[in-house]
């Protein structure tokens, strides 16, 4: 987020883990027409997913109380539907 940010630092130093990134991530790849490293980072967060729901962030591994998080729920739909793995 910014420099020295300790918003969920974790115990040995490192700042939380944002499983969402994943998402947006494929979204931008996809976008940029590399459909192989789209397909990368959506499964890459899809196996972060604890009992069907996405959390904010993992610190020391476990989710925060932000869970599920809404935007980060509708930026996978967004990703699993541009790469056709999910349709409405």
């Amino acid at each position: 987020r910014y420099l020295n940010d300790n918003y969920y630092r974790s115990e040995n130093g490192v700042s939380g883990e944002w499983p969402l990134v994943f998402y947006w991530l494929s979204i931008s790849e996809f976008q940029r027409g590399n459909i192989k490293q789209a397909e990368k980072w959506l499964f890459k967060g899809l196996d972060q997913i604890r009992y069907d729901r996405i959390t904010e962030l993992f610190y020391n591994e476990t989710a925060n109380k932000n869970n599920p998080l809404a935007w980060a729920h509708s930026f996978t739909i967004i990703a699993l539907i541009k790469l056709k793995k999910f349709s409405i």
